[in-house]
């Protein structure tokens, strides 16, 4: 099933959810599909809804791909990614995850609260600065 996602330009957001069984192939398709936006602007940040995420299904194969396929996105103007995962198991994957986004060298931030992710949105968007990790981010 493909990622839904929506591209607010008013506050240059590409914001997503994930939902059931995520496989590589459906990430590989949303990145090219983010990739054929043409009214992204520089310096986007992505927002991920993962907590109705129930497995995450990828192969070691597809990272060299996947990893070209977030390079065209980066070449483009991608700041960071924010997730939120409110609850354990979506904090879990994303965990298990972290390692795979350091080594695509996508820049990731992971928020366990609707509070934590307010906050870090608000950042980005008026500061232009880092984004603040709360007492329970990862």
């Amino acid at each position: 099933m493909p990622i839904p996602y929506e591209y607010k330009i008013d506050s240059n957001q590409i914001v997503s959810k994930i939902s059931g069984i995520l496989h590589s192939e459906e990430i590989a398709e949303y990145f090219k599909d983010l990739n054929n936006e043409l009214s992204l602007s520089t310096d986007f940040i992505g927002i991920v809804d993962f907590n109705d995420a129930d497995d995450l299904v990828l192969k070691y194969t597809d990272l060299k791909i996947l990893s070209d396929l977030f390079q065209s996105l980066t070449d483009k103007g991608h700041l960071i990614t924010l997730f939120y995962a409110y609850n354990s198991h979506a904090q879990g994957m994303l965990g298990m995850m972290i390692p795979l986004f350091q080594t695509m060298k996508i820049n990731v931030l992971v928020c366990k609260n609707e509070s934590e992710l307010e906050l870090n949105k608000s950042i980005l968007k008026n500061d232009s600065c880092q984004p603040k990790h709360g007492p329970d981010s990862i």
